[in-house]
């Protein structure tokens, strides 16, 4: 027969121990370092397209010279694909299909937006001679093979007057039309939910949050900023279900902190997830409705992972080792991720970054 005192230490022993097991599992190593062969490359953004190929793109980080990278055995070997990559700064990219993808930047020579295609799978890219003058491309989506979206921003340099602009193609990047909304904006990300229904996230030229959206599949976009306070700038959009999304950024000034937004009534209203003190919080996605990650960088350009496996109600930061910002995240499923960043910075996940273990607090009957 056990006595009270044993009973006790016994359940110490085991609060213990599951205190140790707790700490032994969220020490080991869930994110693990990829080699790309290379050095002093800003990789700027990352798409896989299955659990075994994926592309990043990319510049040197002293000589700007744009590049993509292409994977074939889930990120342990990397190959530079074909195409001038001379004075080029790619931002994003997005494949449709195994063969088809695009890539989009600016050159910085020249001030002239960029916009590349493949139908093979990555192996050769061509330019598609978007060739307009001071526009920079961060963000490019496709709703179907023929249909697309690069957004960005247009900035007069002598008179520091920013426009935004949207790009739309219906024949599979052949041809591309301009959509400007009369706004001193640039918009850094795109993402749709569906042929008809997008959503452009970035900031305008007095660092305000901007959000717009689209249900004619981009003919008209609409404000939606109702409940965003702290006039943060965001970075990334992402909708995992027609209702649901969620936007990542920072507010300004010296105090800045990275902020998490989510709406559940397609955009109508945002309500503040989380705030992250002296950090940028730069892309967002959601491999389930309710499993989503965050990265960015905190106050010392350490690279910084946040998970939800809640829907947005709980974030816990995972810890991957880098010492440099990350920049791009992109999951296969739930499981695998990767994400990206500056030096050369790639790092991959197969259980979903690790589970956080959350010990209850024992309390005496």
């Amino acid at each position: 027969m056990k006595t009270q005192s044993n009973t006790k230490i016994y359940k110490t022993f085991i609060l213990t121990l599951a205190l140790l097991l707790s700490c032994t599992l969220n020490l080991k190593a869930q994110w693990t370092a990829q080699s790309i062969g290379m050095s002093s490359i800003y990789l700027s953004s990352v798409y896989f397209v299955n659990a075994n190929t994926g592309y990043a793109t990319g510049h040197g980080i002293y000589n700007d010279i744009g590049m993509i990278l292409k994977t074939t055995d889930g990120g342990a070997n990397w190959t530079q694909t074909t195409f001038d990559t001379s004075d080029i700064e790619l931002n994003s990219i997005y494949f449709i299909n195994n063969d088809i993808g695009y890539a989009v930047g600016n050159d910085w020579l020249s001030q002239i937006s960029i916009v590349l295609k493949t139908t093979d799978g990555g192996n050769t890219w061509i330019n598609q001679s978007i060739n307009i003058i001071g526009l920079e491309l961060y963000s490019v989506y496709f709703v179907d093979e023929n249909t697309g979206f690069a957004v960005g921003g247009n900035l007069d340099k002598e008179n520091y007057i920013l426009t935004d602009c949207i790009l739309k193609t219906t024949d599979g990047g052949l041809h591309w039309t301009t959509k400007t909304n009369g706004l001193n904006t640039s918009y850094n990300s795109v993402f749709f939910v569906d042929a008809n229904t997008g959503y452009v996230a970035g900031y305008d030229v007095h660092n305000n949050a901007v959000i717009m959206k689209t249900t004619d599949g981009g003919e008209n976009w609409v404000s939606k900023t109702s409940g965003i306070s702290n006039s943060p700038e965001f970075y990334a959009v992402y909708f995992p279900s027609a209702n649901i999304g969620y936007a990542v950024g920072r507010t300004g000034g010296y105090n800045y902190l990275g902020v998490i937004y989510k709406t559940v009534d397609g955009g109508n209203n945002w309500t503040l997830q989380k705030n992250v003190e002296k950090s940028y919080l730069l892309d967002v996605e959601f491999p389930e409705t309710n499993i989503g990650y965050v990265v960015g960088y905190d106050g010392n350009s350490n690279g910084l992972i946040l998970k939800t496996i809640d829907g947005g109600l709980n974030w816990v930061q995972q810890n991957c080792g880098s010492d440099e910002e990350l920049l791009s995240v992109c999951f296969v499923n739930k499981n695998i991720g990767y994400t990206v960043g500056n030096k050369s910075m790639v790092f991959k996940t197969t259980n979903g970054g690790g589970t956080p273990y959350n010990i209850q607090s024992y309390k005496e009957e």
